[in-house]
């Protein structure tokens, strides 16, 4: 079971820390990797170019939760089902980045 915690940099990088609890003899346990936003909103812009349905299937998933735990947190009026929303963040900002550099340089509108 891998964990991934998001950390964010400065403006232009994110760095990611994997923790790895079923290590072995000799392998770290915490993998950190540091990714640039641009490049990951330009192959999230590219892969809902070229798979649209891949596209509608993450929109839809994200949105499900966000209204998943709309519906909890009115209902059983507990704080906890509101961490949906900040999981949410990240994709929804992540589309729109993408949809942006997707209109621009994509030649998609």
């Amino acid at each position: 079971m891998h964990l991934i915690v998001l950390m964010f940099g400065d403006l232009t990088r994110i760095n990611l820390l994997i923790f790895n609890p079923e290590l072995t003899y000799n392998q770290p346990i915490f993998l950190a990797i540091n990714v640039s936003r641009v490049t990951m909103i330009r192959a999230y812009a590219r892969l809902s170019k070229n798979y649209p349905l891949v596209h509608m299937f993450n929109i839809l998933l994200v949105f499900s939760i966000l209204i998943l735990c709309t519906y909890q947190l009115l209902q059983n009026n507990k704080i906890e089902y509101a961490f949906g929303y900040i999981v949410a963040l990240f994709p929804i900002f992540i589309f729109a980045k993408a949809s942006t550099y997707k209109s621009k340089y994509l030649g998609d509108r």
